[in-house]
């Protein structure tokens, strides 16, 4: 009992200042450490889901500057009523629906399961 209260009495306010920095420092590092991995798994995911975009190009002939446009598949060039198409973009609804189907293939599979062991 006397080592715990010698202990307790040769603390200072400075080590205990030392130590709460130490701790906030390295909570600091590693939140934003954790952050900076996400960003990177994101990234990594995002380039493999992401259809390669359309780009338009700047064609120059002599002085003037036009937009090309995009060639259909079937070599006519798009009309003004013509849409052109753009990559979807992952929504919340998008994100939700997925997973309920997910969860539904997942129950069906269970159920297939145990009505194939109650056989």
């Amino acid at each position: 009992m006397d080592q715990i209260r010698s202990l307790i009495d040769s603390i200072t306010v400075a080590d205990v200042i030392t130590w709460a920095v130490v701790v906030l420092v390295a909570g600091f590092i590693g939140q934003f450490g954790r952050k900076f991995a996400e960003h990177l798994i994101e990234k990594a995911r995002g380039k493999e889901q992401k259809p390669p975009r359309e780009t338009k190009k700047i064609e120059r002939a002599g002085s003037q500057t036009a937009l090309s446009t995009p060639a259909r598949t079937d070599g006519r060039s798009l009309e003004k009523t013509d849409a052109v198409p753009t990559p979807l973009k992952d929504d919340k609804a998008a994100k939700e629906r997925s997973k309920i189907e997910k969860k539904a293939a997942k129950a069906l599979l269970k159920q297939k399961k145990k009505a194939a062991s109650s056989d």
